[in-house]
């Protein structure tokens, strides 16, 4: 599961105007004209409740849920203080198991904020019907959760989505083999995002896009222009060089031996580059380079060979490094920059530390 940036929390608290039960503590002077919970909304929170078992692992049991108290008290809920609209539920890891998306939550149509992440809806589908009445959504996190088969289009009705996170663990199936179950390629991706302009996180880890070719590139960057995270770890993907506004992105179990023209050097904002358990090899490749916002650079595991480049000591902003667990020589050392000390590049090298920080060894 990804955690939602400070940004996209902040603009998403802000707009849904959220208080819960924590948040009253010590302040019920506060909130004393704050309007309680709306019947209905109650109702089908309770309803929602009911749609689930809990793991016999935890004691969690979605306290004080009951009929005839304020539902704007209640674990995990947020409600709009003006209106009473429930508008923020967050049930991440409260050992939930269910068989499905119970419709009861699609009443909550207020809701801006929604957290299901790391909890066991059996293998179940997505509703294919539900998620485009709420209208008002900006956070969705449905990741960790074990759903499977395809990303409905409801999904793509959502047009107020800010970040979304879909995603999905492997499971073991009967034969004992791990798959993956969450799908994206019905009806296209171009159809799944083409109405999501205003989303900037986008995390996909563990869903299978692999039969949308180089075009889910070109969707994200047609219709999603200011996209700044993706992540998209064990997602079976083939281009992405065409998303130059990315800060922030994550990949892994990719096959770089065939690239010709290495497609990163086009991200020339990026800020975090993160490429793990991939296999390129070669060496480090030059159009990393390119990338002088470079703030984080991980290339932990990628069947690199030769020796660290000098150039990297030009990308001046680096200030994290994590290249272990790869083949590369220490070659380097007549020619890096004298103000890294070797002893700890010869860790990195080797695989003995697997991470270091730039700022802590270096000297004038």
């Amino acid at each position: 599961m990804a955690s939602i940036s400070w940004p996209v929390l902040l603009f998403i608290l802000v707009s849904a105007q959220v208080y819960t039960t924590s948040a009253t503590t010590g302040g019920h002077d506060n909130l004393t004209a704050a309007l309680e919970c709306l019947p209905d909304q109650a109702a089908s929170l309770l309803r929602l409740k009911q749609s689930f078992s809990f793991d016999y692992a935890t004691t969690t049991t979605l306290l004080p849920w009951e009929g005839g108290t304020d539902c704007c008290r209640w674990e995990g809920v947020g409600c709009d203080t003006a209106t009473g609209l429930v508008n923020a539920l967050n049930l991440s890891n409260h050992g939930l198991y269910s068989y499905g998306i119970d419709q009861a939550l699609f009443n909550l149509t207020s809701i801006r904020l929604l957290d299901l992440s790391m909890n066991d809806f059996g293998g179940s589908e997505l509703p294919a019907a539900g998620f485009d009445r709420l209208s008002s959504l900006a956070y969705l996190d449905l990741s960790s959760s074990g759903f499977s088969g395809q990303i409905p289009i409801s999904v793509a009705k959502i047009t107020s989505l800010v970040s979304s996170d879909l995603s999905n663990q492997y499971v073991y199936e009967n034969d004992g083999i791990m798959r993956n179950h969450l799908l994206v390629w019905e009806p296209n991706f171009q159809t799944l995002v083409r109405n999501l302009s205003n989303m900037r996180e986008l995390y996909l880890d563990g869903v299978n896009i692999s039969s949308s070719a180089q075009e889910w590139s070109s969707a994200l960057a047609e219709h999603i222009p200011r996209l700044r995270v993706l992540s998209l770890n064990e997602s079976f993907f083939s281009w992405i060089g065409d998303l130059k506004n990315l800060i922030f992105l994550t990949l892994s179990h990719g096959d770089f031996s065939r690239t010709t023209n290495f497609w990163i050097g086009n991200l020339t904002n990026l800020e975090e580059l993160i490429i793990l358990n991939s296999f390129f090899s070669g060496p480090i490749p030059t159009e990393i380079g390119n990338l002088k916002n470079l703030m984080v650079l991980t290339l932990d595991n990628c069947s690199l060979s030769g020796s660290i480049p000098v150039w990297i000591a030009d990308l001046k902003q680096l200030s994290y490094v994590d290249l272990s667990y790869n083949n590369l020589s220490d070659s380097y050392k007549n020619t890096f920059a004298p103000s890294y000390k070797n002893a700890i590049l010869d860790c990195i090298v080797k695989g003995l530390d697997p991470k270091f920080d730039i700022t802590e060894i270096a000297k004038p």
